[in-house]
């Protein structure tokens, strides 16, 4: 079975599916395929900064990030401490998310919204467009360079079925073949 897409992305991390999310939102067809399931057990990341918030504003889902279950008014110092249970050698203070005012250069905060957060409200703004294409438990098995693009060969994780993807443009954080 061999399918066609504009623009295959390779992983549905933030950064992925903010890249998919930006092109349905910019009226571009895309697929983005993830070999996991999606959920995430260990965030990678913790801080939307200003500049992604600037994004999410954009796409009209600022309101979204703000409103993450993540408690607005939980304190989110730095402490630098010799362990758990020892001595605190220096602190950072910072006010809750909900208190926090925003940067001088930005019309945007920060928002503490980890990974586990994140990830699904980026979902949810990809999936409200009809031309994006979220393909979760596809893994990326090869890929190869063609006159008119990249015919990638993914792997259904569950069923281990094979296809072929055909793109004009393949876009992938970083990859190596897996190994078996």
């Amino acid at each position: 079975m061999s399918e066609r897409t504009p623009i295959l992305i390779v992983g549905a991390g933030p950064v992925g599916l903010a890249l998919a999310g930006d092109l349905g939102w910019r009226g571009v067809s895309c697929m983005l395929i993830e070999k996991t399931d999606g959920a995430i057990e260990q965030p990678k990341m913790d801080i939307v900064g200003p500049r992604t918030m600037e994004f999410c504003r954009r796409w009209g889902i600022a309101d979204w990030v703000r409103d993450a279950p993540y408690p607005g008014d939980y304190p989110q110092d730095c402490i630098y401490v010799t362990g758990l249970n020892g001595y605190e050698l220096g602190r950072e203070p910072f006010p809750g998310r909900a208190q926090e005012k925003c940067p001088p250069q930005s019309p945007q905060k920060r928002e503490r919204v980890p990974q586990d957060m994140f990830d699904p409200i980026l979902q949810r703004f990809a999936r409200t467009f009809r031309h994006v294409r979220l393909c979760y438990e596809t893994e990326l098995i090869a890929f190869e360079e063609t006159a008119d693009g990249v015919v990638a060969t993914v792997r259904d994780t569950r069923s281990g079925e094979m296809r072929k993807i055909t793109a004009n443009v393949t876009v992938c954080r970083s990859w190596a073949p897996p190994t078996r």
